[in-house]
């Protein structure tokens, strides 16, 4: 696990983040950047398929860190910033499957990682996603990467939009800063063009 991608701040939450290993899995760019070692990490996302607590985590995390700010609080959903660090609790409502466990946390493959990224784009437009889908590509096929895709989402996944996605770059929000680690950068314009090859097949 390339722990190298964490900042000083994550590091101090891992023991936050150990107690929800058996009740949740670590998913997203710093699911993915542990195992790649690509990029620095920016946020901690805790997914499970049980009923979230959002009381009950906020206490727990309070008693051993600082909160700065809720940004979400529901019955499915914790968003907050805890140490200067954005940390999400979500109630998802798919099955997914654990591939590793580490010292802190328990994380799906890098393709899992990937078929989860491909889904969101129907539902929000990052730079970040297209960025890891990139470099999930460089190790997978996209036949591979949709394949897996159907088999964790079914009928709410849209082949032809996903492949569209990947082509379309007009509505991406830049808002979240990319910081590579070292050997890793790329330029923006050959991740577009790479993903637009790849799509069109």
């Amino acid at each position: 696990m390339h722990t190298e991608i964490l900042s000083q701040e994550q590091l101090k939450l891992l023991p936050l983040v150990e107690q929800y290993k058996d009740s949740h899995y670590l998913v997203g760019g710093t699911a993915l950047a542990l195992q790649f070692g690509h990029r620095r990490s920016i946020d901690f996302d805790l997914f499970s398929n049980q009923p979230l607590e959002p009381v009950k985590v906020l206490q727990q995390v309070k008693a051993v860190s600082s909160v700065d700010r809720v940004l979400v609080s529901s019955s499915d959903e914790l968003t907050l910033i805890a140490n200067g660090v954005k940390m999400t609790w979500y109630n998802f409502g798919f099955t997914i499957p654990v591939a590793f466990e580490a010292e802190f946390c328990r994380l799906p493959d890098s393709l899992t990682i990937g078929a989860m990224k491909l889904f969101a784009l129907g539902h929000r437009a990052k730079w970040k996603d297209y960025l890891d889908l990139y470099f999930i590509l460089k190790e997978f096929s996209l036949e591979q990467l949709v394949a897996r895709t159907k088999d964790l989402f079914s009928s709410a996944f849209e082949e032809k939009l996903a492949r569209i996605q990947l082509t379309y770059f007009d509505d991406i929000s830049y808002s979240e800063e990319i910081n590579f680690m070292p050997d890793f950068v790329v330029e923006d314009a050959v991740v577009k063009q790479t993903l637009t090859q790849i799509a069109l097949g």
